[in-house]
């Protein structure tokens, strides 16, 4: 099911279960609050060319699709946990050094989650958890991040809590700052 934004509108989900995919007619334009605690979002909020303006969450909250919006807002101590069901693959490309090109040991990257927002916005000791593997194209500032899996920021990420990068790829495309930083394999 979708539920297609005719203008600039809102959806206040106030339930557990928010199965619908939500898509907007005009770029950039549409709003969803999540107000229901621990509710989770089964279906895509925007589209890959026609992003929603706006997407908060005013509760804890988990999304199982992907997310293509203007901004993404977590409010003060709010946990969204990204957890995407559906398995897609790119390519990792090599790295270029006084023009002679760096293999990558990673050769394609595997992610459930896109995250696609001019930036991510978590206020005052809210969190970010990537429950799976995640492609960010956003830039991020969060009190805490968590991984617990691989994750491809693409933009700059800006956080005040220390990460741990054990156990995963995390790939790099824009500047970083955590408090601390453990990766160990």
């Amino acid at each position: 099911e979708e539920i297609k934004l005719l203008g600039d509108y809102t959806i206040a989900v106030n339930s557990k279960n928010f199965y619908s995919n939500v898509s907007t007619e005009k770029n950039n334009s549409g709003k969803v609050i999540f107000k229901s605690d621990d509710s989770v979002a089964y279906g895509n909020l925007g589209a890959d060319k026609l992003r929603l303006s706006d997407v908060i969450f005013d509760s804890n909250s988990t999304v199982k699709a992907d997310i293509y919006s203007k901004k993404i807002t977590i409010n003060a101590d709010k946990t969204v946990t990204f957890a995407g069901i559906e398995n897609r693959t790119i390519a990792v490309p090599g790295v270029n050094v006084d023009r002679a090109e760096l293999p990558s040991l990673l050769k394609e990257f595997t992610y459930s989650t896109v995250i696609d927002s001019e930036e991510v916005n978590a206020k005052g000791s809210s969190k970010i958890r990537f429950d799976n593997a995640a492609l960010v194209k956003a830039s991020i500032n969060s009190e805490k991040i968590i991984l617990a899996d691989n994750v491809w920021f693409k933009e700059k990420v800006d956080s005040t809590a220390p990460v741990s990068f054990a156990n995963k790829y995390v790939l790099l495309e824009k500047d970083i700052k955590f408090a601390g930083i453990e990766a160990n394999q």
